[in-house]
């Protein structure tokens, strides 16, 4: 389950870089 936590996090850190850019 916390192996879970981890790839979610860095996909939403990785959503909000992509929105800052644009």
């Amino acid at each position: 389950q916390g192996s879970v936590k981890v790839p979610e996090t860095l996909e939403k850190e990785t959503v909000h870089r992509i929105l800052s850019l644009q």
